[in-house]
C-alpha cells in the first residue's frame, strides 16, 4: 500500500510522526482493519527513529486510533464509529486534517446543544451577555474579528450556563474553531447573518429574555444551512 508522506519540517519528530499517521488514516490510505507497515519500514519512510515511532504509536493507541498487537502489526481502528474524545482532541491539534463530515457534525451538535445552555446563561446573568453583545463586529469587519467574537459569545454562554462538562468540551475546540470558522466568515453574507443574530440576541435580552433559546436555535440552524451551501459550492460532501 502506497504512503505519500509530505514532510513538515517545523514539527518535532513525534508530532511529525503523529500527523503523518493520522493523515493516512483520515485520508483513507489506511482503512479500518488495515495493518500498519512494520515499524522499521514505517520509521524509515518518515525519517524518524523507531523509538520515536513506538512512542507515537502508543499515544495513538491510547487515544483510540489504532490497536497495538504485541508480536503482530498494529491495526487501524474505526475512529468515526468507535472513537472517543481522545480522537477529537488529536484532530483539533491538527485542525487542517479535520474531515468535513466532523465539521458538519459539530455544527449539528451545536444546534442541538447551545440553545438550551444559552437560555440557562441568560437566566443566570443577562447583563454580562448584553455587555459583550455591545462589542459585536460590524458586517464590514474582518473574518477574524467575527471568528473571535463568535467564539467569545459561545464561550460566555457556556460559562454562564454553569455546566462543567460542556465547558470542558468547548475548551478543547477553541483553536480549531478560530481557524475553521474564518473560512465560514470570509463570505460576506455569513458575516451579515451573524450580525443580525447578534442584533436579535440584544433585542431579546432587552425585551423578553425568555425567547433567547428560540433565537439561538434559529441562528444555529441557519449557520448549518449556510455551511451546507459552502460545502456544496466547494464540492465538499457533508
Amino acid at each position: 500500500m502506497e504512503n505519500n508522506y509530505k514532510p513538515y519540517q517545523v514539527l518535532r519528530p513525534a508530532l511529525f510522526a503523529e500527523k503523518q499517521l493520522i493523515q493516512n488514516i483520515v485520508n483513507g490510505i489506511w482503512q479500518p482493519g488495515d495493518s500498519l507497515p512494520p515499524e522499521r519500514t514505517l520509521a524509515q519512510q518518515m525519517g524518524i527513529t523507531r523509538q520515536t515511532l513506538r512512542e507515537t504509536l502508543k499515544t495513538l493507541a491510547a487515544e483510540g486510533w489504532i490497536t497495538i498487537q504485541h508480536g503482530k502489526p498494529s491495526v487501524v481502528n474505526d475512529y468515526i464509529n468507535q472513537g472517543s474524545l481522545g480522537i477529537l482532541k488529536t484532530l483539533i491539534k491538527h485542525s487542517d486534517l479535520i474531515p468535513e463530515q466532523i465539521i458538519y457534525d459539530w455544527l449539528e451538535f451545536r444546534t442541538v446543544l447551545l440553545p438550551d445552555f444559552a437560555q440557562k446563561a441568560v437566566d443566570n446573568n443577562p447583563g454580562k451577555i448584553l455587555d459583550l453583545l455591545k462589542q459585536k463586529p460590524q458586517p464590514q469587519h474582518s473574518r477574524l474579528a467575527f471568528a473571535q467574537f463568535d467564539w467569545q459569545l459561545q464561550e460566555l454562554l457556556v460559562v454562564l450556563s454553569q455546566n462543567t462538562i460542556v465547558k470542558m468540551i468547548f475548551n478543547d475546540i477553541k483553536d480549531a474553531y478560530l481557524k475553521l470558522s474564518q473560512k465560514y466568515f470570509e463570505i460576506p453574507d455569513n458575516r451579515s447573518a451573524s450580525y443580525e443574530y447578534y442584533i436579535s440576541l440584544e433585542q431579546g435580552l432587552e425585551n423578553n429574555s425568555k425567547h433567547i433559546k428560540n433565537i439561538v436555535k434559529k441562528a444555529m440552524q441557519q449557520s448549518l444551512k449556510n455551511y451546507i451551501k459552502l460545502a456544496a459550492k466547494n464540492r465538499i460532501p457533508h
